[in-house]
């Protein structure tokens, strides 16, 4: 019997041509969308370096020998305001908005806060813009040089209904300083901590109710101090966002956090809101490598709370509403990893004591 297989290979390599044709379309779709999508990331990151040089001259302008450019506040010449524009290689400089297409475009104003820089990247019609506020400190003594301070109380007068008290065995790691002068504003326990130094704008430690300073300064205290008034910082407004979903173990169908095992976790992958937020153990936080918003309304902490997966940029705002209460040995965003100061904010806007 003659067996026919001189057709087959044929049939074959039709099906598989066929399979091409039909596969074709869809891989140059996917080639062209990553192609879009890296061009545009790139064009948007080419912005953003244009806006940050635009910030770096601005600030090359504004700050000389460390003092604020006198002409810039002068009536003679910017009287608070000036605009820059035009490219890496050459920006001009004027009183009032330039006109023209540039790379970047930069505006400077003087105000009660500081100086509000804002600078705008365009590249291949993507912008990109940066605001800056340029705080600015007045110090009494130009020869007193103020290092960085971990706590610093501002107000001059501190009354019987918010003096300061460090009780409960907490401690400050690093300096401490304030500018009241009220008698035994500062109230310290024997078991509490200072590892940096005390600068007082009081002439004596008669401003200070301590028990035991020798326990709980390792520093020097500094007297007559000068006098530090910081500008304000801006204050959010409360975002509103929908509830966290019921997580079994974790969080309520209320929208209640309560943790009581060590090494629980909390998976961010967006912003949410919480009722009460109680945490007795260990709780991670997961903030999947981006900046995310929380609202809480009660925020109690007896235990420790260690923010993971930062990523490059990841950071954590949390705005409480009504109460913070933190008790015992408390630690947050101090965990394993190492903690970031610049990952995590608390805004408090509740009325009550925090």
């Amino acid at each position: 019997m003659k067996k026919y297989t001189e057709g087959k290979a044929l049939i074959i390599v039709i099906i598989i041509m066929a399979m091409l044709l039909i596969l074709a379309p869809a891989v140059v779709m996917s080639s062209n969308t990553e192609i879009s999508q890296t061009t545009r990331y790139d064009n948007r990151m080419q912005a953003y370096l244009y806006a940050r040089s635009g910030i770096d001259a601005a600030l090359g302008w504004l700050i000389q020998d460390g003092e604020l450019n006198s002409d810039f506040k002068s009536s003679d010449y910017y009287n608070g305001s000036a605009f820059m524009k035009g490219s890496i290689d050459s920006m001009s400089i004027a009183d009032s908005p330039l006109t023209g297409e540039s790379d970047i475009d930069v505006s400077m104003s003087y105000t009660p806060n500081g100086v509000i820089i804002t600078s705008t990247g365009l590249f291949n019609g993507y912008s990109r813009e940066i605001l800056l506020t340029l705080a600015l400190t007045t110090i009494e003594s130009p020869s007193f040089v103020i290092p960085d301070k971990a706590l610093f109380l501002q107000n001059d007068e501190v009354g019987n209904n918010s003096v300061f008290e460090l009780i409960g065995s907490p401690g400050i790691i690093g300096d401490f300083g304030a500018n009241t002068e009220t008698e035994d504003a500062l109230h310290f326990g024997s078991k509490e901590y200072i590892t940096g130094d005390i600068y007082l704008a009081a002439s004596d430690d008669g401003v200070m109710d301590a028990i035991d300073p020798d326990g709980v300064l390792s520093g020097d205290i500094v007297y007559n101090a000068p006098k530090i008034y910081y500008p304000a910082p801006g204050f959010p407004a409360t975002p509103s966002l929908e509830q966290y979903p019921e997580t079994s173990g974790l969080v309520s169908s209320d929208g209640d956090l309560m943790n009581n095992t060590t090494g629980a976790e909390l998976d961010l992958d967006g912003n949410y809101s919480f009722g009460d937020f109680e945490v007795k153990k260990l709780l991670n936080i997961d903030l999947n490598y981006g900046d995310k918003d929380i609202v809480v309304e009660n925020f109690f902490v007896s235990g420790n709370i260690n923010l993971i997966n930062r990523g490059a940029s990841g950071t954590l705002s949390i705005h409480v509403t009504n109460s913070i209460i933190f008790s015992g040995n408390v630690t947050i965003n101090g965990g394993a990893e190492g903690g970031d100061p610049m990952s995590l904010t608390i805004y408090y806007s509740g009325t009550g004591t925090p």
